[in-house]
C-alpha cells in the first residue's frame, strides 16, 4: 500500500456511478452476492477462528535526555502463542522488564546512545509473520513522529524519508481488510441494495454510528469489554443472514441503513478494541483516531468497489449462477459466524 492514495477509491466509486453501469453492477450484485462470500471465505477461511489475528505489536520510543531513551513494546499473543518479536537498534540496550497478560506481551527496557543518534530500528522475527508493528517516536522537544513497519521491512531509519502515508491511515484500512467478520458484515448488507440512494445511505449509517463509538470507546469516554463486543459482532452477522433467510421480509430488509446504523455502533466498539490494543500516541490523539476512522472508510469503499467490480465483470460475461450456488455460500456465512459467537461466548464465561 506503500504510495496508496484513499482518494483513489472514491474516485473510482464516482466512475462507476456515471459510466451508466452502476445499477447493472446493483442487479449483478444482487444475483452474485452469496458466491462473492463464498470467494472471500476460500481465501480467507484459515483466518475463520480469529477474525482479529491483524493486530500489530506496538513499539514506543521516548527520549528521556541527549543519550537515553525508554523503550516499550508491546507484542499480542496470536492463537495461543506469543511472536517471538525483539527490538534491536544501533545504540547499547540495557536490562529487559517483562509482563504478560492474556492478550500481549509488553517489555520495557532502556538504551543508550553514546556513540551517535538513535538512527536505525530493527524488529526482529518480524519478517517470519504477517503482523506489522506501530512504532511512537517522541523526541525531547515533544516532537512525535509515527511509523508503520511491515514483516516485507522491518528496519526503519529514522534518517530516512518520512513515511508517504501516515501510519494510522494504513492501520485502519488494514484493520478492515482483514477483520473478516467486519468484511462479511458489509458484504451481507449489500445483498439487499438495489439502488444506489440506499448504497449512499447504508454506508452513511454504518459510518455515523462506528464513528461514534470508536471515538467515544477511543477517548476513554465510555468503557465496554471487548470481549463481549467481539460476540456480539458476530450475532450480528448471524443476524444480517437470517434476515435474507426469512420468507417474509422486514422492514429492516427494505430498509438496510437501519442495520448499518444499529450494528454499526457495535462494529464502532470493535474497532476502538483493536485500537486500544495498538495504542494513541500522547500527542496528536485526535489527529491519530481521524485517521484511523478515515482508513477504515477507506477499506470499506475499497470492499465495495471490489464487489461491484466483480459483479459487473461477471454480468458481462454471461455467467449463469443456480439458486444451489447461490444460497449455499449464505448459510455457510451464517454457520461461520453462529461458530464466532459460540466460541467468544465460551470464553468469555470460560475466562
Amino acid at each position: 500500500m506503500n504510495g496508496w492514495n484513499p482518494s483513489e477509491i472514491s474516485t473510482a466509486l464516482s466512475v462507476l456511478m456515471k459510466s451508466g453501469n452502476f445499477h447493472a453492477a446493483m442487479k449483478a450484485f444482487h444475483h452474485l452476492r452469496n458466491l462473492l462470500a463464498a470467494l472471500l471465505l476460500t481465501g480467507l477461511l484459515p483466518l475463520s477462528v480469529q477474525a482479529h489475528e491483524s493486530r500489530p505489536a506496538y513499539l514506543v520510543l521516548t527520549q528521556e535526555s541527549g543519550d537515553h531513551w525508554l523503550v516499550s513494546f508491546k507484542q499480542p499473543q496470536i492463537q495461543g502463542s506469543w511472536l517471538n518479536l525483539g527490538v534491536t537498534t544501533n545504540c547499547e540496550a540495557g536490562q529487559v522488564t517483562s509482563h504478560a497478560d492474556m492478550s500481549a506481551l509488553e517489555q520495557q527496557f532502556r538504551i543508550t546512545c553514546t556513540s551517535g543518534q538513535l538512527d536505525e530500528i530493527r524488529i526482529t522475527n518480524l519478517d517470519r509473520t504477517l503482523t506489522d508493528a506501530m512504532v511512537t517516536v517522541t523526541r525531547l522537544n515533544g516532537d512525535t513522529s509515527n511509523h508503520l513497519v511491515k514483516p516485507t521491512e522491518p528496519i526503519l531509519r529514522l534518517s530516512g524519508p518520512a513515511p508517504s502515508v501516515p501510519a494510522y491511515l494504513l492501520l485502519g484500512i488494514e484493520h478492515l481488510l482483514f477483520g473478516l467478520d467486519h468484511v462479511l458484515f458489509i458484504l451481507a448488507l449489500m445483498y439487499i441494495i438495489r439502488s444506489l440512494p440506499m448504497l449512499l445511505a447504508t454506508i452513511t449509517g454504518f459510518t455515523v454510528a462506528h464513528s461514534v463509538t470508536l471515538g467515544l470507546s477511543a477517548t476513554g469516554m465510555i468503557t465496554i469489554p471487548n470481549a463481549p463486543v467481539e460476540a456480539l459482532i458476530a450475532m450480528s452477522i448471524v443476524l444480517v443472514v437470517r434476515e435474507h433467510l426469512l420468507p417474509v421480509k422486514s422492514t429492516l430488509s427494505h430498509q438496510p441503513w437501519l442495520l448499518a446504523l444499529a450494528f454499526g455502533l457495535l462494529h464502532g466498539l470493535g474497532f476502538a478494541g483493536a485500537l486500544a490494543e495498538t495504542g494513541l500516541p500522547e500527542n496528536g490523539q485526535l489527529m491519530a483516531l481521524f485517521l484511523f476512522n478515515v482508513g477504515i472508510e477507506a477499506g470499506q469503499l475499497l470492499i465495495v468497489l471490489i464487489a461491484l467490480g466483480v459483479a459487473n465483470a461477471v454480468r458481462r460475461s454471461g455467467w449463469q449462477i443456480s439458486r444451489a450456488v447461490e444460497i449455499t455460500p449464505l448459510w455457510l456465512t451464517g454457520c461461520i459466524a453462529m461458530f464466532w459467537f459460540i466460541q467468544r461466548s465460551a470464553s468469555i464465561i470460560s475466562g
